[in-house]
């Protein structure tokens, strides 16, 4: 089985049923498989053929379009290559360049960063000329604008002929091409084998489990053109006959509302999203009554986050996942689906689903239960790679371990446990903390809505605990608990000393990706000389 055929399998069965609804319209799965066969027809008139790579620049204000295209190319063999539309013009560029795309179809309202490239002129990608393969410029819509071509109104009308694809794909052919949200550095290309991504057993077990809990619906704000989105979240929806509810983009009240507005099933969120949710001063405001079933992953979620969802949505199932781009089904990780499974198991991730989990040393010796040390994963599905990137991808994977970069440990009870990224570690005096536990404890003080623990240089332990924080609403900063004493005190009463911080800064909201992951690279280059500015400056009043 193909990425093409969970459309055309879920048209045979449920051809009337609403595949997705959005800003840019509605249409059932059948509609979606019509509108998608416009959309091939179109690259293949232009010259797109079989493995030739298309890149998707569009947010989840056109849903239905992205879908659509990303169908559309898959019918053609073709492989999507979606684009973060919040990435900065060089690191747009670069994608377009390293992924060898041959066309790009953008929404109108994403064209400004590529009618350079349309018209023929040079871009600069970190200080030299790109070099693009790129021969075809599409625009969504009827407008044509700046040398790119309008694909017209596909939603309702256009040619559906496109050649048949013949053979049919096999496991090792390549399917999508995505790319990391690019937090450090240029973001890297993952190739994803069709093997991988439709027709193995993990993905198809996880295929069926998610879609019995999803119910009728599933509604979330997470981009498209993520992992998350695209495999998680779409295809997934697409594979069990859900109703995609997407929203063009998070805002905690719109996706509270939203749920009472379509009555949906089940939610897909990021602990961050459903912490500011369970936040808002209009949670009490809505009808939860259709909501079955709450998806969350990217991250432990916050135990005092689950308790407020317990108590809000009292009936609900909960599910934590884990994974990676790098990784997809053959690396996942389940908690849940009872809430209370969650709250036993706090900074767990869950139990492997379709795959081991092992724990390495940094000599890649196995460790044994309850020893910290770098989750990989074991999985017999077809290997994701780096594209372009052999030395990369032998990182990556090292013998028959995928490696994640996540620090962590399997428990007693086979639950495995994140303590951190390897690179949010900090060593204070000699100590090693995981800036996570930090954090748990730090968004357990109600006066607190974010918050984020950053390694600083120290001129006697080396590296001291910063604590970056969000005061929430009605709280002053610097004021009754807010102040860098009483949030010291609070993490003693749960911490080791030594992982209690000592600073504290205060800030209107912390650095994410699109995906709503903190970006901590811009916290510590923002505060690393914080403690060091303090110390000189203390040095400065002695000696005066």
């Amino acid at each position: 089985m193909a990425v093409i055929d969970l459309l055309s399998n879920t048209v045979k069965e449920k051809p009337d049923k609403p595949a997705v609804i959005a800003n840019d319209g509605q249409v059932t799965f059948r509609e979606l498989d019509t509108v998608a066969s416009r959309i091939a027809s179109i690259l293949h008139k232009a010259g797109v053929k079989r493995g030739d790579k298309v890149a998707m620049v569009m947010g989840n204000d056109q849903a239905v379009m992205f879908n659509a295209t990303y169908f559309g190319i898959h019918k053609l063999g073709a492989v999507p290559v979606p684009v973060n539309t919040r990435w900065a013009p060089p690191e747009k560029y670069y994608v377009l360049e390293h992924s060898d795309s041959v066309a790009i179809v953008a929404g109108s309202q994403h064209l400004e960063p590529f009618i350079s490239l349309a018209q023929g002129k040079s871009v600069d990608i970190e200080g030299r000329a790109g070099k693009f393969r790129l021969a075809h410029f599409f625009v969504t819509g009827e407008n044509a604008s700046s040398n790119f071509t309008p694909m017209g109104n596909v939603l309702v009308s256009g040619a559906t002929d496109y050649p048949a694809l013949e053979p049919a794909p096999i496991a090792e052919d390549p399917a999508d091409l995505l790319y990391t949200s690019g937090t450090t550095g240029m973001p890297k290309g993952v190739l994803v084998p069709e093997g991988n991504l439709a027709d193995q057993p993990g993905q198809q077990n996880l295929g069926k489990m998610l879609g019995a809990m999803f119910g009728e619906s599933l509604l979330h704000a997470v981009p498209l053109f993520g992992f998350t989105g695209a495999h998680g979240l779409m295809l997934m929806s697409i594979r069990g006959g859900i109703t995609q509810l997407v929203l063009p983009r998070f805002d905690p009240e719109q996706l509270l509302a939203s749920i009472a507005r379509y009555k949906a099933t089940s939610v897909m969120a990021v602990p961050t999203m459903l912490n500011l949710a369970m936040k808002h001063p209009k949670l009490n405001d809505f009808d939860y009554s259709s909501l079955k079933f709450v998806f969350f992953g990217a991250a432990p979620i916050q135990p005092d986050t689950v308790r407020k969802m317990m108590e809000v949505w009292p009936k609900i199932m909960m599910l934590n996942g884990y994974g990676l781009t790098e990784g997809g089904a053959s690396a996942a990780c389940m908690l849940g689906p009872n809430p209370k499974d969650i709250l036993d198991h706090p900074g767990s991730v869950g139990r492997p689903v379709g795959c081991e989990v092992i724990i390495l040393d940094d000599d890649g010796n196995i460790q044994p239960q309850g020893e910290v040390g770098e989750i990989c994963f074991r999985s017999t599905v077809t290997r994701r790679h780096y594209y372009k990137g052999d030395e990369n991808t032998r990182e990556l994977w090292k013998g028959d371990a995928l490696h994640t970069g996540d620090i962590g440990y399997i428990g007693a009870d086979g639950y495995v446990y994140l303590t951190d990224r390897k690179k949010d570690m900090i060593l204070r005096g000699g100590y090693n903390i995981f800036a996570i536990e930090v954090e748990r404890v730090l968004l357990e003080m109600p006066e607190i809505l974010e918050a984020a623990a950053i390694g600083v240089p120290h001129p006697d332990l080396g590296e001291d605990i910063l604590a970056v924080v969000v005061a929430k609403p009605g709280h002053t900063p610097g004021e009754g608990n807010l102040t860098p004493d009483h949030i010291n005190a609070f993490c003693r009463e749960h911490l080791a000393d030594y992982k209690c911080p000592r600073h504290v800064v205060f800030i209107d909201e912390l650095p994410k990706n699109a995906m709503s992951k903190l970006i901590k690279t811009e916290l510590r280059e923002r505060f690393n000389s914080y403690v060091m500015d303090i110390k000189a400056a203390e040095a400065t009043s002695k000696s005066a």
